[in-house]
C-alpha cells in the first residue's frame, strides 16, 4: 500500500494519550487503525440508509449479478446486526467538543 505522509493538528492532551500507549513510531499506526475504523463505520452507516432507503435487492437484479448475493432475510439479518453494531460503537464514542 502506497502511503502519503500528511499534517493533522490535534489537542495535546489527545497527543500525549496516544503517545503514552505507543511505542517508538507507533503514533502513526495508532491514527491509520482510528481513521481506518472511523471510515469502516461510515461505509457501514451509508450502507444503512442504502438499505433504509431502497431495500432488499430485487428477485430480477439478483438473478442478474455475478456473483452471489443475500436472500431478503439474510439482507434482514445482516442490517440488524450492523445496525446493532453501529450503535454499540457509536455508545462507545467519546463527545465531541
Amino acid at each position: 500500500m502506497r502511503m502519503v505522509q500528511v499534517s493533522v493538528s490535534l489537542p495535546a492532551d489527545l497527543v500525549g494519550a496516544v503517545m503514552r500507549r505507543t511505542d517508538a513510531g507507533g503514533f502513526s499506526q495508532y491514527v491509520f487503525g482510528a481513521v481506518q475504523e472511523r471510515l469502516h463505520q461510515d461505509l457501514l452507516a451509508e450502507l444503512l440508509w442504502e438499505l433504509a432507503a431502497y431495500g432488499p435487492i430485487p428477485p430480477d437484479i439478483r438473478a442478474r449479478a455475478t456473483i452471489p448475493l443475500p436472500d431478503e432475510a439474510a439482507w434482514a439479518e445482516m442490517t440488524a446486526r450492523i445496525s446493532r453494531a453501529l450503535a454499540a460503537a457509536h455508545r462507545c464514542r467519546p463527545e465531541r467538543t
